[in-house]
């Protein structure tokens, strides 16, 4: 499955900059935001269907990525700007790491301040 998984991914996702705080790797991923039948799960606050507060992303990646396991201060850069990882984690099928989704924030000037 890890390998359907990363055909998907290297064919629907863009390349992003895995930046870490010694080294930059690019990979491929999906990010688009999260809709409100998500975020319900993150105790976000209600809006009227079909409206979406722009503020949290869902991040779909290879496992080969775990962004979980990578050290603090680590975010993504994207074509359309930086992300803060909020949460993260491994999906897996049986005992195979399959893919690895996230939940991913815009990158402001207090993420950078943090992360000094």
């Amino acid at each position: 499955m890890s390998g359907e998984a990363e055909r998907v991914l290297s064919r629907l996702g863009r390349a992003v900059a895995l930046v870490l705080p010694e080294e930059t790797r690019t990979i491929k991923a999906v990010i688009q935001p999260l809709r409100y039948k998500n975020k319900i799960y993150l105790g976000g606050s209600f809006l009227p269907p079909g409206r979406i507060d722009g503020g949290h992303y869902l991040y779909l990646g290879p496992c080969s990525e775990r962004l979980e396991k990578l050290p603090f201060g680590t975010y993504l850069r994207a074509q359309d700007g930086e992300y803060a990882i909020k949460r993260s984690d491994t999906v897996y099928v049986g005992e195979t790491p399959a893919y690895v989704w996230a939940i991913l924030q815009k990158r402001t000037a207090s993420h950078t301040e943090v992360e000094k």
